[in-house]
Order: C-alpha cells, then sequence, then structure tokens
C-alpha cells in the first residue's frame, strides 16, 4: 500500500542468502513443530557476496518479500552500497518469474521482477516462495518483509509459502512490537500466551477493524473521551483502520490531531513548514496513555510508547500524524505508536483479528490449529480468559471453548 510516512519499520526479521544455495534465515529463533518464534529487530539479511549483514523491515499491509539489488537512486546508493544485497545468480535455486511490482511508499518506490527461490525461517523451509527484486529504487535502501493479506495482484508471501506446504498449520501470526528500547517477537503459526493480558477477537472487515472510543488518561489520571463528532462523524459502527508496522504513527482524522495538541501536556504549535502547523512534545514522556476501544475491548497504550522521534529535526510528536488520509487518497491507520502496546494475532486464513494489552509473565508458545475458530482462548498474563467481542450482526454464535492442545 502506500505509505504517506517512510516505508522504514522499527521492527525486523531475519533472512540470509549463501552463496550457491538456498535463501536462509539467522537469529535466535525458536522453532518448536508447527509454529517459529523470531526475534524483531535482531535478525538480519546477509547477501551472498558478502558477510555484512543489513535488516529487513516487516509490514503487516505489504505483500512479499522485496530485495534491494540494484540500480538505485544517488541520493540512496551510498548508503546501500554499504549494505550486503541479495543476487539471485548465485543462488542455483533462483527462478525469474513472468512478473514485475512497483510499489511506492510515501516518498520512497521500488521496482523490478519476482523471482522465486527458498527460504529458510528458523528450522521451517518455504520451498520455491516468491519474492521481488527491486532493479530500481527512490529513497528506499533496504529490502522490506511484507506479511499482510494476500490480494489479487499479489505473488504470495513467505509465510503464505509456509502454511500451503505444511510447514505451519494455519496462516497465523502474532506480533508482540514491544516499546522502541526492547526487542519484540514475531510468531508463525502459533501465540505467546504469556506476551499479553488476554486476548480478543473484534469486529473486522478483512484487515479493517473499527475503532468506536479514543481517550486519553493525563498524569492525574484523569481520562478525557474526544467526541466521536470530530473524529468519527456519524459512523456509529466506527471508524475503519488499517493495523500497519511499516507506518510508525497513527494517521487518523486530521481534526483529532488537533484535538489530541489541546490537550496533551507541554504540547507546543510550531510551523510544519508544509503550510500548516504541527506540535512537538516533550522527548521524556509524562505518565498517561491513549486509550482505544475496539467495542468492548480498550487498548492503553502509555504516552511514552506512543512517541515518536524524527531523528531529522530532533523533534518529538505525540503518535499522531497529519496527512491525506481526510481525502480518502490512503485509509487510516493504527501504525507502531499504536501496536507497541498491543498484542496481535492476524489469522488470514479466516479474516480475523485478535487483540489484547501488551504483558510479559514469561514464555508459553501454543500452535495454532486448521479451521474456523482456529486461534485459541487462553487466558494471558490478567486473571481471565480471552473473550470474544461480539459483532454487530444478526445470527452470531461464539465460537466453542478452547480444549487444550496435547
Amino acid at each position: 500500500m502506500m505509505h504517506f510516512i517512510s516505508m522504514l519499520a522499527l521492527a525486523v526479521v531475519a533472512l540470509t542468502t549463501a552463496v550457491h544455495s538456498n535463501v536462509r534465515a539467522v537469529g535466535a529463533a525458536e522453532p518448536s513443530g508447527s509454529f517459529v518464534k523470531l526475534p524483531l529487530h535482531q535478525m538480519q539479511v546477509r547477501s551472498s557476496l558478502s558477510k555484512r549483514q543489513t535488516s529487513v523491515p516487516v509490514d503487516t499491509e505489504d505483500l512479499g518479500l522485496v530485495y534491494i539489488v540494484d540500480g538505485l537512486s544517488e541520493r540512496s546508493k551510498a548508503s546501500c552500497l554499504r549494505l550486503s544485497r541479495y543476487d539471485p545468480l548465485n543462488s542455483t535455486t533462483a527462478r525469474i518469474r513472468d512478473e514485475s511490482f512497483n510499489i511506492t511508499y510515501g516518498t520512497g518506490s521500488s521496482m523490478g521482477p519476482y523471482f522465486t527461490d527458498d527460504f529458510r525461517i528458523g528450522s521451517l523451509v518455504a520451498k520455491n516462495a516468491s519474492f521481488g527484486v527491486a532493479a530500481a529504487t527512490v529513497d528506499c535502501e533496504a529490502g522490506i518483509l511484507g506479511i499482510g493479506p494476500k490480494r489479487a495482484e499479489s505473488a504470495g508471501t513467505v509465510v503464505e509459502a509456509l502454511t500451503t506446504q505444511g510447514q505451519i498449520n494455519s496462516h497465523v501470526y502474532a506480533l508482540d512490537l514491544k516499546p522502541v528500547d526492547e526487542t519484540g517477537s514475531i510468531v508463525l503459526g502459533g501465540i505467546d500466551t504469556k506476551k499479553y493480558k488476554s486476548l480478543t477477537k473484534v469486529r473486522t472487515d478483512r484487515f479493517r477493524s473499527y475503532l468506536t472510543q479514543l481517550a486519553i488518561t493525563l498524569p492525574n489520571k484523569t481520562s478525557t473521551e474526544f467526541d466521536p463528532a470530530i473524529w468519527r462523524g456519524n459512523n456509529s459502527n466506527g471508524l475503519p483502520v488499517l493495523f500497519d508496522m511499516g507506518t510508525p504513527t497513527n494517521l487518523l482524522p486530521n481534526a483529532l490531531y488537533f484535538a489530541i495538541g489541546s490537550l496533551y501536556p507541554d504540547a507546543m504549535s510550531y510551523d510544519s513548514g508544509h503550510g500548516w502547523p504541527a506540535f512537538k512534545v516533550p522527548c521524556d514522556a509524562p505518565h498517561g496513555s491513549f486509550d482505544y476501544t475496539f467495542d468492548n475491548v480498550t487498548i492503553k497504550v502509555s504516552l511514552k510508547d506512543s512517541l515518536h522521534k524524527n531523528p531529522k529535526i530532533n523533534i518529538c510528536s505525540f503518535g499522531f500524524t497529519l496527512g491525506p488520509q481526510d481525502s480518502g487518497r490512503i485509509p487510516f491507520i493504527l501504525g507502531d505508536s499504536f501496536m507497541r502496546g498491543a498484542y496481535m494475532v492476524f489469522d488470514l486464513d479466516n479474516d480475523e483479528i485478535w487483540m489484547g494489552e501488551t504483558a510479559d509473565c514469561g514464555s508459553n508458545i501454543v500452535p495454532v490449529g486448521k479451521g474456523k475458530d482456529a486461534v485459541p482462548v487462553v487466558p494471558g498474563c490478567g486473571s481471565g480468559a480471552g473473550t470474544e467481542s461480539k459483532p454487530t450482526q444478526t445470527g452470531y454464535v461464539p465460537p466453542p471453548a478452547f480444549t487444550a492442545m496435547k
């Protein structure tokens, strides 16, 4: 999808290549049967021509894997040449496809042909998986691993290949993004029941869910709800939002941005240089939270974890960004500023999203099975089991109670 801001995500997964062999993954993976847990931030891409490594950002909305190979713009060539690059000529299992891609990431873009090759992630192997090899780019210096829902024009994803080839039971992955200064993780084919307070299925339409309430809790512990009339209008179903780990901040209605700026402690207005005012806030965030509600599920994200720092101008924002989303040119997005406080499970086989507030009371990975209602309802670090939010539709029947896998 087109991102209004940079493609560079703050979470990465590792893929590597070896000379005259298939594509391999390195890092502290935790494979077990029909799932694999991988650390975010620490896994790296190694080219077939160099021992140097680089990161592949993960994007929950983009599709497939795109490797940078050559043909870079002058602006990004110097940075890219310091990184290792995938070269299909040095892999005996690489095959070019009769398809190509042309993707735009805000100010950046990439284009090139699709290839197939074999991928190893932990102990799992995806044979003949499709991915793009960027032959020309603008403002894109590293590859990107897209794990979003399949669309008609896509060549599929590495995770999809793992599913269809029986390496994992279901096309399901769980994300635990964590704060900026911590290492998160992604579980392919399973969930970690010790990384959330409780887990709840939310109302969805494909990969969109519906934000029904937004509030801010201030340091004095008072909570103020933002008037729904200014950000969701007459839409009684809530505001449809996408969850995108490729977007550092939240892109919600612009009126909401100014409402937040009027309440956020010590927020100051300044000239953004784009013809409209913007807000900057102290980089030492105060206590408090943004409270996001999806029907009967509320995710509280601390103001600290919501904070976004722009390294180019050394200014911090409260995690929301002005943009063209009001015009309908791009969808409304909850990005890293939201996802750092949420444990999220994406079931692409059943078009379902499960979420809960993030927590950490150890690790207990449970594989996800096949078919309808495959995601298990298992108590997390909170006192109760996960629940399921009731969609606003007739004839809804809750799934049967979960029986522990043996």
